[in-house]
């Protein structure tokens, strides 16, 4: 590893591809330390619906380009993944409209009771 390259904490919300960085800062060498501090991050990050990442970089400006570019990889490689998936003819993303057969929910049983079979032309049980 290059010896300028330093781990930094950067601190966020990861949005596919996208990025709203909160916060950079160095991060300890010691792995101990940098555990705890991490955890500490983590859980002040997770109430805010964000999250932590480490990256190894020169300087906070540079770490925080690296978590950008990691982020386009990521969500890159993942559309990648999932259009293997994908069956053929589907468009890579759904249309807004959906038909209303499609999005209405299976019909409830019915809360009367049936009555019972009748007899025609014997009105006593």
């Amino acid at each position: 590893m290059d010896p300028d390259r330093k781990p930094y904490f950067v601190i966020g919300t990861w949005r596919g591809g996208n990025v709203d960085i909160w916060h950079v800062t160095e991060a300890p060498a010691d792995p101990a330390a940098r555990s705890r501090l991490h955890d500490e991050y983590a859980e002040a990050a997770d109430d805010a619906f964000g999250s932590v990442n480490i990256v190894h970089a020169t300087s906070k400006d540079a770490a925080a380009d690296q978590a950008r570019q990691e982020a386009r990889e990521t969500s890159e490689r993942i559309g990648r993944d999932l259009a293997h998936l994908r069956p053929p003819g589907l468009p890579d993303s759904p249309q807004p409209g959906i038909p209303a057969a499609r999005t209405r929910p299976p019909a409830r049983p019915s809360s009367r009771t049936p009555s019972p079979p009748t007899r025609k032309g014997n009105p006593c049980p």
